[in-house]
């Protein structure tokens, strides 16, 4: 039997790190790791230079900015609508359309937003206008396993064994 995640986690996922956003006092927190990204949607990438961000609000679905040449492969992302995976043009890109640009344009005023103990500095230097606030928001949700999670654990320990 092959174990896998189902989309309803994956939703699960997202909604809690909602709730955990709203009782932490942040407009938004963004999610920019690959381990993250991929923990919370099940879509995995090749981040190489290009970043990808999932912003997460708490009272309006979560939010998916990639890069263009990733647009059709990020549709797989379970928990995000095809509607929400928007795009920005990779370098070089036209001037208002590369990354950091369109990260602020879907920001906008919010305050205070939250980012992961992980996230890069290149990001932080172009949120520097922003309240932001490291919270391991992540981490904390990834904490406790789900059965489909503890199952996994246990087979991938007899492999091992």
């Amino acid at each position: 039997m092959r174990l896998r995640i189902s989309s309803r986690e994956y939703q699960q996922r997202v909604d809690a790190l909602r709730q955990m956003v709203k009782q932490s006092g942040l407009d938004l927190f963004l999610v920019s790791s690959f381990d993250s990204i991929y923990y919370l949607t099940g879509a995995g990438f090749e981040p190489l230079e290009r970043p990808f961000f999932l912003l997460v609000r708490p009272a309006s679905p979560p939010v998916l900015l990639v890069p263009k040449l990733d647009h059709e492969h990020m549709k797989k992302a379970d928990a995000i609508h095809d509607e929400n995976i928007l795009t920005y043009w990779d370098y070089p890109a036209p001037e208002q359309q590369g990354w950091p640009h369109r990260l602020r344009e879907l920001i906008g005023g919010d305050r205070p937003i939250g980012v992961e103990p992980t996230v890069r500095r290149e990001i932080t230097d172009q949120l520097q206008t922003y309240s932001l606030r490291t919270e391991p928001l992540i981490e904390a949700l990834r904490l406790v396993k789900s059965p489909t999670e503890i199952e996994m654990v246990r087979r991938a320990a007899r492999y091992t064994d």
